[in-house]
């Protein structure tokens, strides 16, 4: 597939565009608060359009979501000892170290050093500090988190030099691999190997070493054979953004990591793992778009709301996205990933966004494979996904022209 460099920034751009005209980040989509998940995940995508363009009138946009966040993801006066992390998107609870409410934190630090007036990481630190001061490894205990939360911890470290933020970093992803990870290293093979608070949801299995599939399920109440998807009750279900959150995440972290912090490998162990696997489970269209559908290994579902293949767009992004970034920084071979990345990109640039910046086929929020969406279907956290591919994408063709 011929692309040029202009050709992608022309998509990043037309996407980027449309989704700042036409939604008002206070008031897309209701309910919870601008400063959670959902809305913060668009904005770390358009970080990486203004790394890659330095475009700042399209960085406005993020720079005033911030103010109007007032810097800050939950507010809540709490005391830092009343402080939980079960789920709750009620702005003021005292769910302040409930990761969906940090990812906005990868976006605050990301203003601050590209030396924005007025942005603050004062709540920020606040924050995370009086995280890792209590004696807990257990908040990431569904896969999105590992998006949302790791790449603050390696940004906090590359502003401070202070391994203790790399140190509990690892403590906590080893927490996360040991409740939903199915690979070497993940959920134990019995009872007694687990090294950290995470255990198996009643009627779990322990990972089989013979039968390993290197993908995380999306929580502790998917692993097999739990919450099976209908016609599917025996086969493993991987819900496919939960990875691409994962595999994303990743890449986001070994950025920022030294290669020589002690824990660096198993991070880099756990990308490259999942590279394969995850490639396994792309489809391609008659047209020879890659995509991946929304519970990966069953290609599950399709058919639904004229999206014959089951195109899913979120996932199919932060993978393109994975590979892409992992071909750049000489981590994945190119001969054997690069045909992945590209068919994914030209998924999501001919057939996911629409002619005047749309980006459809996203699946809703939610947390497993559901019926799969139609073309016009459009979600904020899907278009920072697609923004975060289209950068790689152009990186690679900006370094191999």
């Amino acid at each position: 597939m011929a692309l040029t460099y202009e050709a992608v920034v022309e998509k990043i751009r037309r996407a980027d565009t449309f989704w700042q005209k036409n939604y008002d980040f206070v008031d897309w989509n209701g309910g919870a608060h601008p400063a959670f998940w959902d809305k913060a995940a668009y904005h770390t995508g358009n970080m990486e359009v203004y790394k890659l363009l330095g475009d700042k009138d399209l960085l406005q946009y993020t720079i005033d979501w911030a103010n109007f966040c007032n810097w800050k993801g939950n507010d809540s006066d709490a005391d830092p000892s009343e402080w939980f992390w079960e789920y709750n998107q009620t702005q003021g609870s005292s769910a302040v170290i409930f990761g969906d409410w940090e990812i906005c934190f990868q976006v605050y630090i990301d203003l601050y050093n590209a030396g924005i007036d007025g942005a603050t990481i004062d709540r920020v630190m606040y924050v995370i500090n009086n995280q890792i001061a209590k004696d807990v490894d257990n908040y990431w205990w569904w896969a999105d988190a590992l998006y949302m939360v790791m790449p603050v911890f390696t940004k906090i470290y590359k502003m401070t030099g202070d391994e203790k933020y790399l140190d509990a970093l690892y403590k906590y992803f080893r927490y996360a691999k040991e409740l939903m990870y199915d690979g070497k290293g993940g959920i134990p093979t019995s009872a007694d190997g687990y090294t950290t608070t995470a255990c198996l949801k009643e009627g779990a299995g322990y990972s089989d070493p013979e039968d390993y599939k290197n993908l995380f399920f999306r929580d502790a109440n998917f692993v097999y054979p739990l919450k099976p998807n209908p016609g599917h009750e025996k086969e493993k279900n991987f819900w496919a953004r939960g990875n691409g959150w994962v595999f994303a995440g990743l890449c986001k972290v070994l950025a920022d990591m030294p290669a020589t912090y002690k824990h660096y490998d198993e991070f880099l162990t756990t990308y490259k793992e999942m590279a394969p696997a995850i490639a396994a489970c792309q489809l391609k269209d008659s047209d020879g778009n890659g995509f991946w559908t929304q519970s990966m290994l069953q290609n599950y579902p399709v058919g639904n709301n004229n999206n014959p293949y089951g195109y899913e767009t979120s996932g199919t992004a932060f993978f393109t996205y994975g590979f892409f970034w992992g071909i750049n920084n000489g981590i994945l071979d190119k001969d054997e990933y690069l045909d992945t990345a590209l068919s994914g990109w030209k998924y999501l640039s001919e057939v996911a966004l629409h002619e005047d910046g749309k980006v459809g086929y996203v699946q809703y929020i939610g947390s497993n494979a559901t019926e799969a969406m139609s073309y016009d279907t459009t979600q904020n956290f899907g278009v920072g996904a697609f923004l975060l591919a289209g950068c790689e994408a152009a990186r690679y063709i900006k370094n191999n022209e």
